[in-house]
């Protein structure tokens, strides 16, 4: 996964123009790449600065 992740990364050199990338709104970060069940936090400010990747646990019907 982790070899997955860094590859996903590298198609940031061409932001905004790369798939997989949201702009936040009320976060703390301003984007997210998607990588599967991981989440890649990241800002711009003219070049990208990768700032927390998580993991995104199974959801089920007792998580609310």
């Amino acid at each position: 996964m982790r070899k997955r992740i860094y590859l996903e990364v590298q198609t940031l050199v061409d932001f905004p123009n790369c798939q997989g990338v949201k702009k936040l709104t009320r976060h703390a970060y301003s984007y997210r790449l998607r990588v599967g069940d991981y989440r890649v936090f990241f800002e711009f400010d003219g070049g990208v600065h990768i700032v927390d990747i998580e993991e995104v646990k199974k959801r089920d019907e007792s998580t609310y």
